[in-house]
């Protein structure tokens, strides 16, 4: 991941932790977590799995 993302991601999983613990929206406030989560780290595999095309002889 890269370091200007890091804290974004961290704020807004903070931001979703004090608003679910505020509101006690439990199933919408895991859910949001599980998204976020769920889509930073299926970004990481799926960078690190697929192949990177050669753009600078095409």
């Amino acid at each position: 991941m890269e370091l200007s993302a890091e804290p974004a991601l961290v704020v807004g999983l903070a931001v979703i932790v004090v608003l679910t613990l505020a509101r006690q929206c439990w199933w919408q406030g895991c859910a949001a977590l599980g998204v976020v989560v769920l889509t930073a780290g299926g970004k990481e595999v799926l960078k690190g799995s697929l192949p990177r095309p050669d753009l600078v002889g095409a």
